[in-house]
């Protein structure tokens, strides 16, 4: 921001103009009898520098371009505050010098501060910068470390369904070689009941077998026992 002071270190005020005229420059020759002695200072891009106190004008590094770039701004709503349009401050040398002093150095001082203002606003928007950008560092921390949750997520689902497709292609191995099983034991069932109707006949042929095997036994005994009877009423006889 720029400061202008006079020797004295005190700022000068529109009221003091003729008492601060000594620290300007006479270039209109006295022409204006009511206003001899008209400034030089911040009105427009004089030739001729401004005869103050060079040491107590300070420029910081947003106005580092000079006074150029504060009279080369738009106008603002200060013109209408001193009655005159802010084209006469940018018009001639000519034209400018003819401003009576006070009229000249209000204009001066609005024009500081409004730079001052811009500033002031220019500082602001970029405090609110810094920490619109402190809270996007911090909420991008956030998201990479909730990425990085994602990501592990991602890979044990994927893990997870490749578990589930073995398992399915399992189960569906396991459903079809049980369906086969089945499929078997039906089988396996009906060669059962066969075996059972071919056991019962071949019991039923052993029982048969059996009985006719006793009737064959039985027939030599009765044999001998008829030759026994017949010896016996032989030797009866004889006697």
């Amino acid at each position: 921001m720029f400061h202008l002071r006079l020797p004295s270190g005190r700022l000068p005020l529109p009221g003091q103009c003729e008492r601060v005229s000594s620290n300007y420059v006479d270039i209109d020759g006295g022409k204006d009898k009511k206003s001899p002695l008209q400034i030089e200072p911040f009105v427009n891009q004089l030739r001729k520098p401004l005869n103050a106190n060079k040491d107590e004008v300070f420029l910081s590094d947003s106005n580092a371009g000079g006074l150029s770039q504060w009279l080369s701004r738009p106008a603002t709503h200060h013109d209408s505050l001193i009655g005159a349009p802010l084209s006469q401050v940018r018009g001639t040398s000519r034209e400018s010098n003819a401003l009576p002093n006070h009229i000249a150095l209000e204009r001066a001082w609005f024009t500081l501060a409004s730079g001052a203002m811009a500033q002031t606003d220019i500082l602001k928007r970029f405090e609110n910068l810094q920490d619109d950008y402190t809270r996007l560092a911090e909420t991008h921390v956030k998201c990479s470390d909730t990425v990085k949750k994602l990501v592990t997520a991602w890979h044990d689902l994927e893990h997870n369904a490749k578990l589930y497709t073995d398992m399915a292609n399992r189960y569906k191995g396991l459903k079809e070689e049980h369906s086969g099983c089945d499929q078997k034991l039906k089988a396996l069932e009906q060669e059962k009941n066969e075996l059972s109707v071919v056991i019962r006949d071949q019991t039923l042929w052993i029982q048969e077998l059996e009985a006719e095997l006793v009737r064959k036994d039985s027939a030599p005994v009765a044999t001998k026992k008829m030759f026994a009877d017949g010896a016996k009423e032989r030797q009866d006889l004889v006697a």
